[in-house]
């Protein structure tokens, strides 16, 4: 958490795109579940929406969330479609992809959500299952399901929980199927389904914590590590 004397860290959440197809045929949005911003808000940190792709937006931010959304593409991790799937718009695909690039560039937290996960590991040179099992238990999107998730001793996803197994909010059909070097599963759902991973400066959690009561716990995680980084940094 920020000290009190102290301006709230900028805590960018990468906007989700409607290409004139939803919200008002013919004219593109950006929208974003408010349940984000009062996570952050909650957690002491200041929410920023940033388009996909407005780089120059990454030079101010203390920390980057690459929020839900629809079904990254398997051209992405090298693989064609097999089955049903509802594909994310490629604008925004792309420009996520660059968000994380200057996140990373600027060696700023980078949180990924659900669909943010999976880019992130696909980003990263992973691989998704492209579609899990309809009995699987997870909730396919915008039909929630709760579940428990095990998390491994000593990660910081763990630390920021204060336990090594808990509840979670989940809204997915796709999921990590392979990790690239440089990270590693911190949790796992009974069924195996990879939940959460870490790297140097990134998270990945499948679900999605601004959903449930303790919001708090993984974002008040982010906000105090992107103050305790922008304090080194000055």
């Amino acid at each position: 958490m920020p000290t009190s004397n102290a301006p709230p860290p900028l805590i960018g959440l990468s906007a989700c795109l409607d290409p004139g197809r939803t919200w008002r045929p013919g004219f593109d949005y950006l929208y974003l579940s408010a349940a984000y911003a009062r996570a952050v808000t909650a957690a002491g940190g200041a929410p920023v929406l940033v388009p996909p792709g407005a780089v120059a937006a990454v030079a101010a931010l203390d920390a980057l969330v690459v929020t839900g959304g629809a079904d990254v593409h398997p051209r992405h991790y090298g693989a064609a479609i097999e089955g049903p799937i509802d594909l994310e718009v490629e604008d925004r695909v792309a420009g996520d992809r660059a968000l994380i690039d200057a996140a990373r560039a600027r060696r700023v937290p980078v949180l990924g959500v659900c669909y943010g996960m999976q880019l992130l590991a696909v980003h990263l040179g992973g691989a998704l299952v492209q579609r899990l099992p309809d009995a699987a238990g997870h909730g396919a999107p915008r039909a929630e399901r709760r579940h428990a998730v095990d998390l491994v001793p000593g990660s910081a996803v763990a630390a920021a929980y204060g336990a090594t197994r808990i509840e979670v909010v989940s809204a997915h059909r796709q999921a990590v199927d392979r990790l690239p070097p440089g990270l590693r599963i911190t949790g796992r759902a009974p069924d195996g389904c990879v939940e959460a991973f870490e790297g140097s400066g990134v998270v990945g959690v499948q679900w999605h914590p601004e959903a449930a009561q303790d919001a708090g716990a993984l974002y008040g995680w982010l906000v105090g590590e992107a103050a305790r980084l922008r304090s080194a940094r000055t």
